[in-house]
């Protein structure tokens, strides 16, 4: 690696992880977002006086975010609406920026890994495991799903009329959201939606094995990835985090299964997890439109369905 590549991708990273504190400081007040302008404002000059002319599209993504910083208007309310969109046009320029620094320069995974975020995670796939093996029937599941999704609809509905019930809402939850969630619907939501399409297809096991996959082979990805990742994939993936992902989504997939009622034979249940693992595990990889806390489980369902198909066995 030169040392201009190694320069470029120090800097970047650091201009990323500045750009998500100055997302965080709008939740405060005028003088915490200038402190952040003017961090990210020296970085920016930094990084500028790098070369990088061999990364063409990188220069636009830094220029946008240079000239997004020079509307800030400090003296307005915290949470006005110009605020609220410059935040959301922030949070737009940092997408860009690190999609651009995974496909120009393949830097590092440039967001620490958020163990609160990686727990929480974990304990609403178990809280979704648990309503599925003993709390709920079939018939009831879609019931428990729907009051649980309506209830995240209507508060994104609040936050998008309320830019002070948004500021409470990420202020409560900053420790496990991330900073463009603030202007987005959030990955709970998302989670939570999904939850009401499993649970309408009557199946247990296609519930269980679907969650199971989200549950711990998306943080399996993330802290496998970030920390061992060397083989750079697609959107700042890695090979490293992909395999991780569908190993983990697997084994808790096959294990969970085995608390079902009535469990398929290991020869079924081994086969529809590592289909169901590999389906969510493409899903992470190639899903960027769609959240990946909506396209995982939906697309573990179907692999899970259709190597069930293919095994000849019922998902009920």
């Amino acid at each position: 690696m030169s040392t201009s590549e190694l320069a470029l991708r120090q800097g970047a990273t650091a201009l990323t992880l500045d750009l998500e504190r100055l997302l965080a400081a709008f939740d405060g007040g005028s003088e915490a977002v200038r402190e952040r302008v003017a961090a990210v404002s020296r970085r920016i000059d930094e990084l500028l006086a790098v070369d990088h002319t061999q990364w063409p599209n990188l220069a636009g993504a830094i220029d946008r975010v240079a000239a997004l910083l020079g509307t800030t208007a400090p003296g307005e309310a915290p949470h006005s609406e110009s605020w609220t969109s410059l935040r959301r046009q922030l949070g737009e320029a940092y997408d860009a920026l690190v999609a651009t620094l995974a496909a120009e320069v393949a830097p590092p995974q440039p967001r620490p890994t958020n163990y609160a975020r990686v727990a929480f995670h974990v304990g609403s796939a178990g809280l979704g495991l648990l309503a599925t093996l003993v709390v709920f029937t079939p018939s009831q599941l879609p019931y428990a799903a729907s009051t649980l999704a309506g209830t995240a609809w209507f508060l994104e509905l609040l936050r998008r009329r309320s830019p002070a019930a948004n500021a409470r809402l990420m202020r409560f939850f900053a420790p496990i959201a991330r900073p463009h969630e603030a202007d987005h619907v959030n990955s709970g939501t998302w989670y939570m939606t999904a939850l009401v399409l499993l649970t309408l297809t009557y199946s247990p096991l296609l519930c269980v094995v679907a969650v199971a996959v989200l549950g711990f082979g998306d943080p399996a990805a993330a802290i496998i990835g970030r920390r061992f990742g060397r083989v750079r994939l697609r959107h700042g993936r890695s090979l490293e985090g992909t395999l991780a992902f569908v190993v983990a989504g697997t084994c808790a997939a096959a294990s969970f299964v085995g608390f079902l009622p009535a469990p398929p034979a290991a020869a079924v249940a081994w086969p529809v997890a590592l289909a169901a693992a590999i389906a969510g595990a493409a899903a992470e990889l190639y899903s960027r439109r769609i959240d990946d806390n909506f396209a995982i489980p939906i697309a573990a369902m179907g692999g899970a369905w259709a190597m069930l198909w293919a095994l000849g066995a019922s998902a009920w």
